[in-house]
């Protein structure tokens, strides 16, 4: 009797474990159906308000290097937030929208273009990619959103696209290794603090309007940054 009681428990034993087993990996399957991870870099794309959207890197603790495909049309908000080993990433035109955050904390990020398809970037795009020398920005876009490029410690310059109207608030603040920063003519509104803690920014040239209308303290420019209106 005793036996038998064994062999059943042993019996009982070695079922709870497979199915334990199919249980573990089913939730750990990058193919589960909640989870729908596109190639090596384990993107998670979903169509959303009939847009086929990036909203997720499941790979964000290893990846390096990120082709999105060339049908995808919006980076959703924090899709690639904390990947900080990502080094490359290829934006595809077609591209239409950066969401908020997308690339935040990519600290080895270091050189981006944006493929004039893009015309809107939510705020803080690439906030604190101490990495991130070199960035393109898309030709069409219209505003530079608050935080964009907060805490880039390593941009040394960039170039403002001529159809750019507005620079956010705090939209380069503490990048203080901010040498030159080329505006279009046409800008109407930088907002405060935007230039906070460019503490190498020694020259900045505004578009003429500027001049006389708002105290260049507003926007965080250094004492001993020279200012000229052209």
């Amino acid at each position: 009797m005793l036996k038998k009681i064994t062999s059943l428990l042993c019996l009982l034993l070695l079922l709870f474990s497979f199915v334990s087993c199919d249980l573990m990996e089913s939730l750990d399957d990058p193919g589960n159906p909640d989870v729908k991870p596109a190639g090596d870099a384990g993107l998670v794309i979903e169509e959303i308000d009939g847009r086929l959207t990036v909203t997720d890197c499941t790979s964000y603790l290893t990846v390096e290097e990120v082709v999105i495909p060339s049908d995808v049309e919006v980076i959703g908000g924090r899709a690639f937030d904390l990947c900080k080993n990502l080094k490359n990433v290829t934006i595809p035109y077609g591209i239409e929208e950066i969401g908020g955050a997308a690339f935040s904390k990519c600290t080895s990020l270091e050189n981006v273009v944006i493929p004039d398809s893009v015309t809107t970037m939510i705020g803080w795009t690439f906030e604190d990619c101490t990495g991130l020398k070199s960035v393109v920005l898309s030709k069409n876009i219209t505003s530079i959103s608050y935080c964009t490029f907060s805490g880039c410690t390593s941009l040394e310059s960039i170039i403002i696209p001529d159809k750019v109207k507005s620079i956010g608030y705090m939209a380069f603040y503490n990048c203080m290794n901010m040498k030159s920063v080329t505006l279009p003519s046409g800008l109407t509104t930088i907002e405060g603090f935007a230039f906070s803690g460019c503490s190498n920014l020694k020259k900045i040239e505004l578009p003429k309007h500027f001049e006389g209308k708002v105290p260049a303290d507003k926007w965080g420019l250094s004492d001993d940054c020279d200012i000229k209106f052209v």
